[in-house]
Formats: C-alpha cells, structure tokens, sequence
C-alpha cells in the first residue's frame, strides 16, 4: 500500500471493505502522514484505540480552527476559490467545530430535547412510522432497505423534532449527500450549490419559526437566539445544519451497514432471530463494527506535541 491520502479514506473502496482497510492503515504504523485537505500544514491519523483515546481527551488537540489560523488564513478560507472544506471550517460553529466553553454552551441549549426521558416519549411515534414503512413494502414482496426505510425513518424522526415541512424532507438526502459523499474534484461546484441551498433553506426556516414560533425544537433555539441567550445567529445556522443532516445520515448508515453485515454474517442473523433479547447488545456491536461515521471530526494542535518519533503542530 502507497503513501495514504485523504481520498483514500473516503474512497468507494474503503467503504466496501472498511475492516480490510483499517488493517492495512495499522500495517504501516500508529501515526499516519496526510496530505492536508483542510489548508493548514500537514495532517495526521492515529491507527490504534489507545491513541485515538489519548487524542480525543487531550484538551492540547483543539477542534476550533478560529484559535489556529490567522486572520489571513481564514480570509483565504472564505474566499472565492476556497473549497467547501474551507468553507465548512470557517462558517460553521456547532458542537463538532468548537471546544469548551463554546461546546458545553451549544450543547446545553440542544442536549434538552434528547434526554433519556423525552427520547423514550418517542418511542410510540418511532414504532408507528417504523411500522407504516414496512406496511407499505408488504404487497411489493421487495424492498429498497435504503429509500423504503432507512432513510424516511430517521428524516420523518429529526424533522418532526425541528418542525420541518414533510415535502422539504427529500430534498435533505440530497443536499447531504452532495456535500459529504460526493469526491473532492470535479464536483466542487456542486457541493458548493448544495451547501449554499442547504444554507439559505435553514435561513428561511428560522425567519418563519421567528414568525410563527411552535413547540418544535428550531423555534425553542431561535426564541433562545432572539432572547440573547448565548446563541449567535451562525451558532443557530451551524446547529439547524448539525441536526438535520447528523440527525439522519448517521442512523441511515447504521441501518445499512448494519443489515449488510447481518446478511454477510448468517450464522448472527440467525441468533438475532431466535433471541430478540440480543437486540440491544447486537446494536452495538454493530456500532462498533460497522460504525455509521467512520472518522473523527479533525482536530488541531494548539501547540507542539510529540508523539511516535514525530512533533505534531
């Protein structure tokens, strides 16, 4: 295996055998050189569990690329000739781009309405559109696991929490997946209308639950914004946008993947059927083996750290 690069870990290859890729990372080390996609210097993976542990909780390792770059830099990222990358790092300030205090700020005003207590309130509605989605397949004798099921479950879902429009759900998957799947070159174009689209649809959304505010999750964080409390308007913008597309792609991937491994694994498949009571074990070992979201949010050094023989800055 050649030198790694950043298209390598999205590639259609990678994700059709991630187990087999994942091994082939850990053969040529625990700390793997990239080549930037973000515009800021050399990059880096970590290969092994300890040191993705050791990462992740080493406050050193930042996620808010505001306290790394100068202001130049993030002039250049904003600009005509960025790329959605750019562009993504430097508008975006949701829980996934910034650190505390910011992070336990953004989180507090969002983690209300995904409780243990008001998630299990769902259930009822969630068993009701799971059932219906399997009701209307019946007569066929077939089903799209993806179109049928995985993916109107988890839209109906998070866009009945944030108040949005059934007839705007479709159009999400694909916004979303232009701008996450979609290769770096040639489409840049198109992930950069998608993104805008997806952007300029959140605006409006907000300018009429401003309007005409409801018990929805969006109208509860722009009262929040318009009350000034501790959230800015593209903190609102960010956070729309973090929910509605983690809000679905994650579990249409847990759904898919899931099923695909059950199916490549028969002998699990036939235990999960005769003892149901696996269930919630089976779930998350197939979040472990078949993870919905297969790389961290990149992280920054804020200052100078050593690690495997290299300084990582």
């Amino acid at each position: 295996m050649g030198q790694i690069t950043f298209t390598d870990l999205l590639s259609q290859e990678t994700k059709r055998d991630p187990v087999a890729f994942s091994a082939r990372l850990r053969e040529q080390g625990p700390l793997i050189h990239l080549t930037s996609p973000f515009s800021m210097g050399e990059s880096w993976i970590v290969t092994t569990y300890d040191d993705t542990i050791a990462v992740l909780k080493d406050p050193r390792f930042i996620k808010d690329t505001h306290k790394v770059s100068k202001p130049s830099e993030r002039q250049d990222a904003a600009g005509e000739n960025a790329s959605v990358i750019d562009l993504f790092l430097t508008w975006r300030r949701d829980m996934l781009t910034v650190d505390p205090p910011d992070h336990t700020r953004l989180r507090g005003l969002v983690s209300k309405a995904f409780t243990p207590r008001i998630i299990e309130q769902l259930r009822p509605r969630i068993q009701q559109i799971a059932d219906e989605l399997l009701e209307a397949v019946q007569a066929q004798g077939r089903m799209d696991l993806i179109v049928d099921f995985a993916f109107p479950l988890p839209i109906t879902v998070i866009s009945e929490m944030l108040g949005i429009p059934a007839k705007d759900r479709q159009q999400f998957r694909v916004w979303s997946q232009t701008i996450v799947n979609v290769p770096m070159e040639p489409q840049m174009e198109d992930k950069l209308a998608a993104l805008e689209m997806f952007v300029q649809y959140i605006k409006t959304l907000l300018a009429d639950k401003s309007a005409h505010p409801g018990s929805d999750l969006t109208s509860g964080l722009v009262q929040a914004e318009e009350r000034g409390d501790s959230l800015n308007e593209a903190e609102l913008i960010s956070t729309i946008f973090l929910l509605i597309v983690a809000g679905h792609e994650t579990t249409v991937n847990l759904i898919g993947n899931g099923m695909l491994a059950l199916l490549e694994h028969p002998e699990q498949m036939r235990l999960l059927r005769a003892d149901p009571s696996l269930l919630p074990s089976a779930i998350e070992e197939l979040l472990r083996y078949t993870a919905p979201v297969s790389l961290s949010s990149p992280r920054w050094a804020s200052e100078d750290i050593p690690m495997h023989g290299q300084v990582i800055r």
